[in-house]
């Protein structure tokens, strides 16, 4: 499992669903100049992301 920890998720409403996400390795972030990581919980995703994380969750049905 993946341990990325993102800094901006506190308090959001849907904390513990990213980071469940992130812990199957659905979801990961952007990886900042240092070192931490942000999910930009309320800025929207492009198609490539969607299909990204689609495809990451499929991998993790299919195990």
């Amino acid at each position: 499992m993946n341990k990325i920890k993102f800094n901006d998720i506190s308090g959001n409403w849907a904390e513990k669903h990213i980071q469940k996400l992130a812990d199957y390795g659905v979801v990961n972030g952007v990886q900042n100049d240092d070192g931490t990581y942000s999910f930009r919980p309320d800025e929207p995703i492009t198609r490539a992301e969607a299909a990204v994380m689609i495809a990451n969750a499929l991998s993790v049905v299919g195990k």
